[in-house]
C-alpha cells in the first residue's frame, strides 16, 4: 500500500458521511464538528500516522481553536467519545486494504492512528472544559452550584489510590507543585505517580492523560449533563400528555 495522505480525499468523505453520527448523541453537532475539523487537520494526521513522527503544532491549534470557540452546551459523553467515529472510519478503511497491508504494519497504523485521535481528543476537551469554566465561573459561583462538565469524581478499582488522587488532582488544573501540597507527596513523587500512569496508558501528555482517563472511566462527571432543555413539561392532563385511547 502506498503513503495514508494519498488516500486523503477517500477518507475525508468516510469521515463526514451523516451516517457515522445517526446513533451517536449529541450527532447533529459533532457532524459539524468534523466538517469543520477534518478538512484542517486530515492531512497532516495521516502523516503522522504513517511516519511516526509528532504532530504539526498547527494541528494542535487548530483543535484547541474549534474547542474554544465552541459555544454549544453538549453532554459531556458527547465530547469523550467524539474521536470514536474517527477510530471506526480509520479501521474499516483498513480493512478494505488489507490485501495490500501487512499485518504487522496494518497493527502499527491503527496504534499510531489510536493514540494521536486520543491525544487530540484530549486537547479539544481540556481546551473546551477550561473555556467553559471561565465563561460561567461568575454565573455558578453566584449560584452556589458547580459547573457539571468539570465537575468530576474518581471510580476505584483501576488505579492505586495515589495514582488515582493525583490523576483528578491534576484534571482540576492543579500542577505537580500545587498537587504534592495537597497530598503527602513530594513534588518529585507526584512527578513519578502521574508518568507511571502516562507510561500504563501509553500518552504522553496532561491532555490525553485526562482524556484517556474520562474514556476509561477512572474519572466521571458527577453529575452528568443529559440535556439543556429548560422548558418545563407541560402539566400533567394537558393536551401534549394525553395520548389517544387504544383501538379495537
Amino acid at each position: 500500500m502506498d503513503r495514508l495522505s494519498d488516500h486523503c480525499e477517500e477518507l475525508h468523505a468516510a469521515l463526514t458521511r451523516e451516517e457515522n453520527f445517526e446513533k451517536t448523541p449529541g450527532g447533529q453537532w459533532l457532524a459539524g464538528t468534523y466538517h469543520d475539523i477534518v478538512p484542517a487537520v486530515l492531512h497532516n494526521v495521516l502523516h503522522s500516522v504513517d511516519t511516526g513522527k509528532s504532530l504539526n503544532p498547527s494541528i494542535i491549534e487548530t483543535i484547541r481553536s474549534s474547542a474554544a470557540t465552541t459555544t454549544a452546551r453538549i453532554p459531556l459523553h458527547t465530547a469523550l467519545h467524539g474521536s470514536l467515529p474517527a477510530i471506526k472510519v480509520f479501521t474499516a478503511f483498513l480493512r478494505t486494504h488489507h490485501t495490500t497491508i501487512p499485518a504487522q504494519r496494518m497493527a502499527l497504523l491503527l496504534g499510531r492512528a489510536s493514540i494521536i485521535t486520543v491525544e487530540l481528543s484530549g486537547y479539544w476537551i481540556t481546551t473546551w472544559t477550561t473555556t467553559n469554566t471561565t465563561n460561567t465561573a461568575d454565573a455558578a459561583n453566584t449560584a452556589g452550584v458547580v459547573d457539571p462538565v468539570t465537575d468530576l469524581v474518581p471510580v476505584k478499582g483501576q488505579l492505586e489510590q495515589p495514582d488515582l488522587d493525583m490523576v483528578l488532582l491534576a484534571a482540576q488544573g492543579q500542577s505537580n507543585n500545587e498537587i504534592a501540597k495537597n497530598t503527602d507527596y513530594s513534588t518529585q513523587a507526584v512527578t513519578w505517580h502521574l508518568g507511571r500512569t502516562m507510561r500504563a496508558w501509553n500518552v504522553t501528555n496532561r491532555a490525553s492523560l485526562i482524556s484517556s482517563a474520562l474514556l476509561r472511566g477512572v474519572l466521571r462527571p458527577r453529575n452528568p449533563i443529559t440535556s439543556h432543555n429548560t422548558t418545563p413539561p407541560p402539566p400533567p392532563g394537558s393536551a401534549e400528555t394525553l395520548t389517544p385511547p387504544p383501538t379495537s
